[in-house]
């Protein structure tokens, strides 16, 4: 099973007044202090002439899958983190072999700032 938007993107829609265009809704949330970096590019990233009539629409056009059983295994993880962490927690909260695995492939390099980091790599 698959999830199509990131919480931080459905965390950052709460209270947005629909419909609205991409304008419209990147200068709502503009006047919020805890919406995150990453949310922001993200919905920099929706179509200009387009107005979302609700926060499903904007979760299809921005079109990040993760699977729910690897969401489930990061969900609480702590950001920045290395492919290292991500691992060592998944070991500790028991997760899956598909899980562990999906998550072995992620880079070694690469410092992950947010889910969207994580499942963006995995997909």
């Amino acid at each position: 099973m698959q999830l199509f938007c990131s919480v931080e993107i459905i965390r950052a829609l709460e209270g947005v007044k629909f419909p609205a265009s991409k304008a419209e809704i990147i200068y709502q949330l503009s006047v919020k202090k805890d919406i995150s970096e990453s949310a922001i590019v993200l919905l920099n990233q929706l179509d200009d002439k387009t107005i979302f009539k609700n926060a499903n629409e904007i979760c299809q056009n921005i079109g990040i899958v993760c699977d729910i059983e690897i969401y489930n295994t990061i969900k609480e993880l702590k950001f920045p983190v290395r492919k290292e962490e991500i691992l060592k927690h998944a070991r500790e909260e028991n997760s899956s072999d598909y899980a562990i695995l999906s998550l072995s492939k992620l880079s070694d390099e690469f410092m992950y700032k947010s889910i969207d980091d994580i499942c963006k790599e995995l997909d």
